[in-house]
């Protein structure tokens, strides 16, 4: 499955400890897996974002979440772009 980034995706990302990209790392591995599948576990939470289209978000810690959208296919399935990263105390109300 191949991943794409926004800018500040990666600007979030910078700014989590190297503990947190880690933890995400390995969600993210398992949301792939899971897509992969058909269906993303449901330790994940993953939900549409109420009030934007096409975006959903992912809990990768207790208090933290990632947002994203899955579109186009390229060879290896659906791609996923992420769009934001990080606690939930420090992400904006608009998640793309």
């Amino acid at each position: 499955m191949e991943h794409q980034a926004t800018e500040r995706f990666y600007q979030d990302f910078a700014e989590l400890s190297p503990t947190d990209q880690e933890l995400f790392r390995r969600r993210a591995r398992q949301l792939c897996s899971d897509l992969a599948r058909g269906r993303p576990s449901d330790n994940l939470n993953v939900r549409v974002v109420t009030g934007f289209t096409g975006i959903l978000e992912m809990t990768w810690a207790q208090n933290a979440r990632a947002t994203f959208s899955v579109g186009g296919f390229a060879t290896e399935g659906p791609v996923i772009m992420w769009r934001r990263v990080g606690r939930w105390d420090v992400l904006p109300e608009d998640p793309t």
